[in-house]
């Protein structure tokens, strides 16, 4: 009964995931059929995957870098 219990469990955390996961994949579709600027695309992008993650916004602190090496600036919108 509890092997039961903890399979429905699992299964059910896992179908909570893969909607998650689905929703943060369509809010970054959305932005590829509208005109936005490069700052919108990556707030949306980053808010999407703190969301699939569940984070809230601060709760990773890491230095992000482009490509070419040069930082990147990321202004508060507050």
């Amino acid at each position: 009964m509890t092997s039961r219990l903890a399979l429905t469990l699992y299964q059910s955390n896992w179908h909570y995931r893969q909607q998650v996961e689905l929703s943060a994949v369509r809010a970054v579709g959305q932005m590829t059929i509208q005109p936005v600027s490069l700052e919108e695309v990556c707030r949306a992008v980053l808010d999407s995957a703190l969301r699939t993650l569940n984070l809230r916004v601060g709760a990773v602190s890491t230095p992000l870098r482009l490509i070419d090496g040069w930082p990147v600036r990321v202004e508060s919108p507050r």
